[in-house]
Order: structure tokens, then sequence, then C-alpha cells
């Protein structure tokens, strides 16, 4: 009970202080955080128009740079490789008969010898994102006048 009380007690007495401090960053990273989400919803958007859909072949040369960006392609190609890249089963592909696993290196550009490429872009992603979080966190401070 005592544990309660004061924590309840240390709280009460910071949050004037919360309070003033939260009303200057919000004015002041509002900007900020409405640009960027922009940024990045354009930056999401744009790639999965051109490749849901489509073939990968059709991606024009200027986005393909973003394709290979996106943490969303890798994780379709290891899902779709892994399970369906080494199934050499035939099947009915636009009136020509092919093997699965080469309609997915054709249409796709998956390659299953490709798969551990994958798995260690994918490991990589989060790690980067966790280390430019700590970065800015660490160094960014948006309170300075």
């Amino acid at each position: 009970m005592a544990v309660v009380f004061l924590g309840i007690n240390n709280c009460s007495s910071v949050i004037p202080n919360v309070a003033r401090e939260r009303t200057v960053m919000y004015r002041e990273v509002k900007d900020l955080l409405g640009f960027t989400l922009h940024g990045l919803m354009h930056l999401h958007s744009y790639p999965m128009i051109g490749y849901y859909g489509s073939a990968y072949k059709k991606i024009p040369n200027w986005w393909i740079w973003l394709y290979y960006m996106m943490p969303t392609s890798w994780a379709l190609n290891g899902m779709i490789t892994s399970q369906y890249g080494d199934i050499d089963k035939e099947i009915i592909v636009f009136g020509e008969t092919k093997s699965l696993s080469s309609f997915l290196e054709d249409y796709f550009g998956f390659h299953h010898d490709r798969l551990p490429i994958t798995a260690v872009v994918l490991i990589f992603y989060p790690l980067v994102l966790a280390f430019l979080f700590a970065y800015c966190i660490g160094k960014l401070n948006f309170l300075r006048r």
C-alpha cells in the first residue's frame, strides 16, 4: 500500500511540468510529424500500386530502387518463394505450360536460390530501424529553441 501511495504522490508532483512541456512538444513536432507521415505514405503506396497484380518486369526503371527498399516486397518474396519456389509442378499460365518455380522467376522475379538473401534483408530491416530510433532519440532534440 505504501508503494502505491508513493507512486501516486510522485506522479502528482510531476504532472504540471509534464503538461507544460507536452504543449511545447506538440506544437513543435506537429508540423514535422505531418510532413513525415505524408512522405512515408507516398513512399509506401507508390511501389504497391505498380507491384500488386502486375509483373515484376513491368515496374518502371525509376521505381525499382523503391521496390527493393520496401519490406513488403521482401516479405512477399520470402513467403511465396519459401512455399512455392521449389515446386516443379506444371501449371497453365496465360495459355502456356510452365513449372510453378519458373513462373515465379519469370513473372515475379522470385528466385528460390536467393531465399537466404531475403532472410538476411528481412532480419536487417528491424535492426536498422531500431538503430535509427535509438540514434534519433539520443541525438535529436526538438525542444531546443
